[in-house]
């Protein structure tokens, strides 16, 4: 590895990029960082993909979108960066009337756990 070349630029992670996937979803994706305990209401956007990172040391809920700023095909990934689900519960819980897989909320209790989901046009799923 020490014949290696050292790197021309180093890699800044964006806050919002494109994606390369085909159809509408070929918008924008878009990264939240939680780190502040408490419900947190996502960006509602019907452009973008989003990941959500967690990174705080105590109860979080995450509120989805509203149906109506969803297309068919979005996908959010949350994940607990700061390694402290095992202790403060993630909880992400619909925008309104819908279910994530015929429950009300799914919840992060795992270090480190991550979990992604996508709208179908009539609830969210889980996919794994």
């Amino acid at each position: 590895m020490a014949d290696l070349p050292s790197p021309i630029v180093d890699f800044v992670p964006p806050l919002t990029w494109f994606t390369l996937q085909e159809g509408e979803g070929n918008l924008l994706k878009t990264l939240t960082t939680i780190t502040t305990a408490g419900t947190t209401q996502l960006p509602s956007s019907s452009t973008t993909y989003n990941d959500i990172y967690v990174n705080v040391a105590g109860v979080v809920t995450i509120e989805m979108p509203l149906i109506s700023k969803m297309f068919e095909g979005q996908e959010w990934q949350v994940k607990d960066t700061g390694g402290n689900a095992g202790s403060f519960a993630i909880t992400v819980i619909p925008g309104d009337s819908y279910e994530i897989d015929n429950f009300t909320s799914y919840t992060l209790n795992n270090n480190y756990a991550s979990i992604s989901f996508i709208w179908n046009g009539t609830n969210m799923s889980i996919k794994i």
